[in-house]
């Protein structure tokens, strides 16, 4: 097995066993004067979103999808005017489904978005699936018609309100929409009282009244996608800058046969932008996250040889022997505080100490540990001195206390760059 393999399963097994939901997106439909219009703001921390045009092949139909770098549809719309997007929602444990077909995440291109015209359709399709695929997500069905489709895990909503308004929360678990955390659907709420209008102005206004943009990083949404279901048109604005428009006509597109098209290309350079894709995180650095997808493994090894050496009668009666115990369970809390670091990659853009998680008091408070790590490692580095000056001890001992040392000064060098020091 290949080092790159081996790190990718390990921070794979890690994503599964720690990941929390990245709460983004918003979703509006607004029917007026026979015009269906769907707006979307895609709120992630991703570069390299594109446009795939993909024109009507073997009795499918054509359609564009947007998608990030990681080659996932993030939304699209198809020849006959069916949108769909996807929200990020909380888990939950899905009611029984028993006896239906397994749902997968590809077939909303390969099944849905290439073969189904209207939301009825969607629903007929779908109907027969075991939806519990999708927990964590929420697909977002709207035709034509002005008819949209809410896909949870257990359930489907089905509605054809003239205005709608959605953002990262289930409409079944959430009966009193006051209660509603997410802010950008209060004020797209608020946008469209007593208003109705289908143009694209309108419609715009809209999103930039329901768009992030975040202090810290200047970071927020990403893209917005305004999709004219009526007519086929696709509009574009990029990173939360609604004075510049990319227009595109999906017949017109799909005419050109398969192509994609980078956003980023479709406007002039932006300043936020280029902060995000300049920013280093395990999550847009693979590099960075094999590296540290090894430093855990060696932690998890050191943990193990000092807990060892430790546990020898000699080693306990030597001079500085506490150290370590010490570094072994040291080890252990640094490898499980990387873990969460790459598994909420929304740690790396918010204020520390990061506290993103309502109700988990112990992953608010390992929020300080680089304070703790960086007094941890002032002391590592006095040991060091006096073992090696004085040889107290066991020449691999000394070699594995200057490599946890070194470890520690490194991954201290990171929590600087990442802000995780800055709680002030």
């Amino acid at each position: 097995m290949t080092k790159k393999k081996l790190s990718c399963i390990l921070f794979l097994l890690l994503t599964i066993a720690f990941a929390k939901p990245i709460f983004g997106c918003s979703l509006f439909k607004i029917t007026h004067a026979g015009k269906t219009m769907v707006g979307n703001n895609e709120d992630a921390w991703r570069y390299n979103s594109r446009l795939v045009f993909t024109p009507a092949q073997n009795g499918k139909y054509g359609m564009v999808s947007t998608i990030h770098r990681d080659n996932l549809p993030q939304g699209g719309m198809n020849e006959y005017g069916l949108m769909y997007d996807g929200l990020t929602v909380p888990t939950r444990t899905p009611k029984s489904q028993a006896g239906k077909k397994e749902f997968r995440f590809r077939q909303i291109n390969d099944d849905i978005m290439s073969r189904c015209k209207t939301v009825d359709e969607v629903y007929r399709f779908l109907k027969e699936y075991d939806l519990s695929e999708v927990n964590g997500g929420m697909p977002v069905f709207v035709d034509a018609a002005g008819n949209y489709l809410v896909i949870e895990a257990d359930t489907m909503i089905r509605g054809n309100d003239a205005k709608y308004v959605i953002s990262n929360f289930c409409p079944s678990q959430m009966p009193d929409l006051s209660k509603v955390v997410q802010q950008r659907y209060h004020r797209g709420s608020r946008f469209l009282e007593n208003k109705s209008d289908s143009s694209l102005a309108f419609c715009t206004a809209m999103m930039d009244t329901m768009h992030e943009c975040r202090e810290r990083k200047g970071d927020g949404t990403l893209y917005t996608s305004i999709f004219d279901l009526n007519d086929g048109i696709v509009y574009i604005y990029f990173y939360h800058d609604f004075s510049k428009v990319a227009k595109f006509n999906l017949k017109e597109e799909l005419a050109k046969g398969a192509h994609t098209v980078d956003m980023e290309s479709l406007f002039a350079p932006n300043a936020e932008y280029q902060t995000l894709k300049s920013y280093m995180t395990p999550n847009s650095r693979p590099w960075l996250l094999h590296g540290l997808g090894w430093t855990v493994l060696f932690l998890l090894f050191s943990a193990l040889f000092f807990g060892i050496d430790y546990a020898r009668k000699q080693s306990r009666n030597q001079q500085f022997g506490t150290i370590k115990l010490i570094l072994s369970a040291a080890s252990l809390v640094v490898a499980w505080y990387i873990y969460l670091l790459v598994a909420n990659e929304v740690i790396f853009y918010f204020k520390a100490p990061c506290k993103i998680f309502p109700g988990e008091s112990l992953l608010n408070v390992i929020s300080y540990l680089p304070f703790i790590l960086f007094a941890l490692t002032i002391v590592l580095t006095y040991t060091c001195i006096e073992a090696i000056r004085l040889r107290l001890w066991h020449w691999l001992s000394i070699i594995m206390l200057v490599l946890n040392t070194l470890c520690y000064a490194g991954l201290i060098g990171w929590f600087v760059y990442w802000g995780l020091f800055n709680i002030f």
